[in-house]
């Protein structure tokens, strides 16, 4: 079977949607797919080798993350199978173009609502309101990754039938032993830990809330560590500088030998967004593969991942004092934390391999081209 991912950002920029694309590419290649990635290469960035192709297309414009690849109709020609990953402004557009000259079926992972501010907030709801439902009525099937998600974002008024709940998987390199000691190892004072993109398309992964919530915790003795690169993260630091903090820490990129030491060595991973474009968050699994808990906003999509209380804490959305709290609660009690590691551990283990999930997503692929 010839398969087509069709994605907006694709590694080398490493984020949530092009890391799951990877992900699953690379599966259904181990199992002898003949499966190929559509997408663009971001701006000052060099193409990365794939054991499957990965067609980085010309670009003619961009809005936010979304290039504009007009090349995507002809290339998509052939295909069995088309597997947009949505949202995708422009190519999500061109997709069904292709697949309606070719005849090609289409199904779609909805990683998120289409959110923004000012006038991309303008543009974003607009582009709701006419395109969406056009595009999203295309799709033999739409994969939500939690049924809470689906229920409770844009998705619920194109739900239908064809709409089912696919979780997304951990990255199988933060499942295998934790390598040998590095500098993460010695680092002096416990710490909490973020990760994720700083750019202006993640600005709603909540950075100024825990800032201020380290803020108003005011201990000595636990650091905020910060992982991930973008062009906010000069002005995050300035702002956890202006608040006379000491304990605040970024880190830029790091190698995944480094980040995995992070994890296994932190307090807690701490996920503050403020909205449901955050629909999923791989960072929790990435973390309970390493015995390490999560506090985590309770917004759509990410709180039905959290059995508050057994493998982390849901804190509500925006609410510094009670993430302040929360994170003291940790730092006062490190044995309900490690108890909380082990739980999330195993529930990744269990439910949250790329193996299992690819093994939900073959089964749709083989029963969407048996009744095309």
């Amino acid at each position: 079977m010839r398969i087509a991912h069709v994605v907006a950002t694709f590694p080398p920029y490493w984020a949530g949607t092009g890391n799951v694309a990877y992900q699953q590419s690379r599966v259904l290649h181990e199992r002898g797919y003949a499966v190929e990635v559509f997408t663009a290469l971001p701006a000052h960035e060099q193409p990365m080798d794939f054991p499957f192709p990965v067609h980085y297309l010309k670009t003619w414009g961009r809005l936010g993350n979304a290039p504009f690849t007009p090349s995507l109709i002809r290339q998509l020609r052939g295909f069995d199978l088309i597997h947009l990953h949505y949202p995708y402004i422009f190519g999500a557009d061109l997709t069904v173009i292709a697949a309606r000259r070719y005849h090609i079926p289409v199904v779609a992972t909805y990683h998120n609502d289409l959110l923004g501010s000012g006038f991309k907030g303008m543009l974003f709801a607009l582009y709701n309101h006419i395109n969406q439902p056009v595009i999203l009525r295309c799709m033999r099937r739409i994969m939500a990754t939690t049924q809470d998600y689906a229920q409770n974002s844009l998705l619920i008024h194109i739900i239908t039938s064809s709409t089912v709940a696919i979780p997304l998987g951990v990255d199988p390199i933060f499942l295998c032993e934790t390598p040998g000691d590095t500098e993460m190892d010695n680092l002096q004072k416990a710490y909490v830990l973020f990760v994720g993109a700083m750019d202006a398309a993640h600005a709603f992964k909540g950075i100024p809330l825990l800032i201020d919530a380290m803020a108003v915790l005011d201990l000595s003795n636990l650091d905020l560590i910060l992982v991930g690169e973008g062009e906010l993260r000069q002005s995050y630091a300035e702002y956890a500088k202006d608040r006379h903090l000491n304990n605040v820490h970024f880190l830029g990129r790091v190698t995944n030998e480094n980040l995995r030491r992070l994890y296994k060595n932190a307090l807690v991973t701490i996920l503050p967004s403020t909205s449901s474009t955050e629909a999923f968050g791989l960072v929790l699994l990435e973390s309970w593969a390493h015995k390490t808990p999560v506090i985590v906003s309770a917004i759509p999509g990410v709180r039905q991942l959290v059995n508050g209380g057994i493998d982390g804490y849901l804190v509500r959305p925006g609410d510094v004092h009670q993430l302040s709290e929360t994170i003291r609660i940790m730092a006062e009690n490190p044995r309900i934390a490690k108890r909380m590691g082990e739980a999330g551990y195993q529930k990744v283990r269990t439910y949250y391999t790329w193996d299992r999930v690819v093994d939900q997503i073959e089964a749709l692929y083989r029963e969407v081209v048996q009744t095309a």
